[in-house]
């Protein structure tokens, strides 16, 4: 194994070149060239050194830019055997955990748990074993030395801090409030690159990479579930805001005479259309709710039971997107994104309300943005922490290459 050349230019070469392999998952050298802008001999060498320091690997292929009848193309690839990345989605009830290798291939996922009504503690030693236990299947799988794990990234169901990476609040997890759940971890698995994302926006980072956003610079990603939060992308870069409030579309105010309670935490828009009111009115008009997790029913349940045809869930459904569409339409005369996209507990009737919502907002407001349903369902926030980790290890595979 031989060292990359670690000059300042050299770096951000390699960085542009792992972006673009990173994007296509599997590219030609000639394809790598024409996207980064480098030349050829360029493109040559440094795949060449990265081959050499076993970051990429090289195979044949017939279905890649390049390739022709019955004359297979040299792509390159991340070497999958070079490292491993986790991402974790702990829910209010249950906490998804996602292992994959260098190449980008999610090889294991897991459940397990949050046990948030028993304290923030438990949920961190939960979250612990579920990261042991899944890296143990992983090193099982192998004969000889596993590849080592590079990168966890958390996404959590709070406010996280961008400057200091604490969980500012997590409403639906016990004691977590000013939580270092990064520096906790540290000490729990030393030596590895650990980040702490939102959510919410660990979903709009999944859309943004594999989801309806993809090509978009300037998009909302805006979820219905218990909460109401939005993913902002600005000149495609995540926007958190300075303490990592931006996109908490449930404290939107729509009356002068609401007053916060800190002690509740409720925002104005919650208190009209957050889950439990919309709940509430379901339950009142006798409508069945099936309940998951949790011994309440969630926002799920109720466009489950509109999109089997009850008619008195299509019509609480249709009220909550009436008023829900008032903060899209802020949100959009605020920000201009291209494109808004709905995701959450919404999804098995999306296609109605991606039409309620569009229409709503074209009545409030000039030149809306197109409204778009997620089609990553539930596995956004997933996805989204995976995405993060896998890149947070390319960073580090490379720091470490340059350093030896």
């Amino acid at each position: 194994m031989t060292s990359i050349n670690s000059s300042k230019a050299a770096n951000q070469s390699i960085h542009r070149v792992i972006e673009v392999i990173r994007a296509h998952r599997e590219v030609s050298r000639r394809l790598i060239s024409k996207e980064t802008g480098l030349s050829t001999p360029s493109i040559t060498r440094l795949v060449n050194e990265l081959m050499e320091s076993d970051v990429l690997c090289v195979h044949e292929s017939t279905t890649v830019d390049g390739a022709g009848p019955g004359r297979p193309a040299s792509v390159v690839k991340l070497n999958p055997l070079f490292g491993c990345a986790i991402g974790v989605d702990v829910g209010e009830h249950v906490i998804q955990i996602a292992l994959g290798d260098m190449s980008g291939k999610i090889q294991l996922t897991s459940r397990l748990p949050t046990a948030a009504e028993t304290g923030g503690n438990a949920t961190f030693a939960n979250i612990v074993r579920a990261i042991n236990d899944i890296c143990g299947i992983y090193k099982s799988s192998f004969e000889q030395d596993a590849p080592p794990l590079r990168a966890i990234t958390v996404g959590v169901p709070g406010t996280v801090d961008p400057k200091t990476s604490h969980i500012a609040k997590a409403p639906k997890i016990n004691g977590w409030t000013d939580f270092d759940l990064k520096g906790r971890l540290e000490s729990e698995i030393p030596g590895i690159a650990i980040r702490i994302v939102n959510d919410i926006n660990a979903a709009a980072t999944a859309e943004s990479a594999h989801g309806v956003a993809k090509g978009y610079d300037n998009f909302v990603f805006a979820s219905i579930r218990r909460g109401i939060g939005a993913g902002i992308f600005i000149n495609g870069q995540l926007y958190q805001g300075s303490a990592g409030f931006a996109g908490e579309m449930g404290k939107m105010v729509f009356d002068a005479d609401f007053k916060f309670s800190a002690a509740e935490g409720t925002g104005h828009l919650e208190t009209i259309c957050g889950e439990d009111p919309v709940l509430d009115l379901a339950i009142a008009k006798g409508i069945e709710l099936e309940s998951t997790e949790s011994s309440r029913p969630r926002m799920r349940s109720l466009a489950t039971a509109a999109a089997n045809g009850n008619q008195d869930a299509i019509e609480v459904l249709q009220q909550f997107l009436t008023n829900y569409g008032l903060a899209v339409a802020n949100i959009a005369s605020l920000l201009d994104p291209s494109i808004i996209v709905i995701g959450g507990e919404i999804y098995p009737v999306m296609d109605m309300a991606v039409e309620h919502l569009t229409k709503t907002i074209a009545l409030l407001i000039p030149s809306p943005p197109k409204i778009v349903g997620s089609t990553l369902g539930e596995r956004a926030i997933l996805q989204g922490t995976y995405y993060q980790a896998h890149k947070d290890a390319c960073d580090t595979m490379l720091v470490d290459q340059s350093d030896s």
